[in-house]
């Protein structure tokens, strides 16, 4: 799912739902754009430690020379494949 700020908006924050009871997220304008059928492994192995910290505006204007500088724990899609 992307984030949302607002109506019709969507954020550079994209996160995956784990859980099954979240369909509160719906009312809120949360859309899901995929769906893990296989990997969860990998899911699991995503760093978790920054949280929410990274600035979403300084990720809008510096992109990944910002996120390299502050948070060189982040983890990275290298690959992804749709069906």
């Amino acid at each position: 799912t992307f984030a949302t700020s607002g109506k019709d908006s969507r954020t550079v924050q994209m996160f995956i739902n784990t859980g099954m009871k979240n369909a509160f997220l719906d009312k809120e304008g949360f859309s899901p754009v995929a769906e893990v059928i296989s990997g969860m492994d990998v899911v699991d192995r995503i760093y978790q430690g920054y949280r929410e910290k990274p600035g979403q505006g300084k990720i809008q204007n510096r992109g990944n020379a910002y996120l390299n500088e502050e948070f060189p724990k982040l983890s990275y899609f290298s690959k992804v494949s749709f069906q």
